[in-house]
């Protein structure tokens, strides 16, 4: 359980340093290809997530808090 927890926490540290791209743009035109790259990935990793919960049947007081 604790291997697929550290799994989780990476998957939403991936979110987080992507988020973290975004909010240092500075609204240059070519940061619209950042922006989608960014969004592209934050898309995938919460998919990515929600398969994996929905395959272990989780609740939400299973998971971890990030910090």
């Amino acid at each position: 359980m604790d291997i697929f927890h550290e799994y989780l926490k990476g998957i939403l540290q991936q979110i987080l340093d992507s988020y973290q791209v975004l909010t240092e743009l500075n609204d240059k035109p070519e940061d619209l290809q950042t922006i989608n790259k960014e969004f592209s990935k934050i898309k995938g990793f919460l998919q990515v997530i929600k398969n994996k919960l929905s395959e272990k049947k989780y609740q939400s007081d299973n998971l971890v808090t990030l910090h």
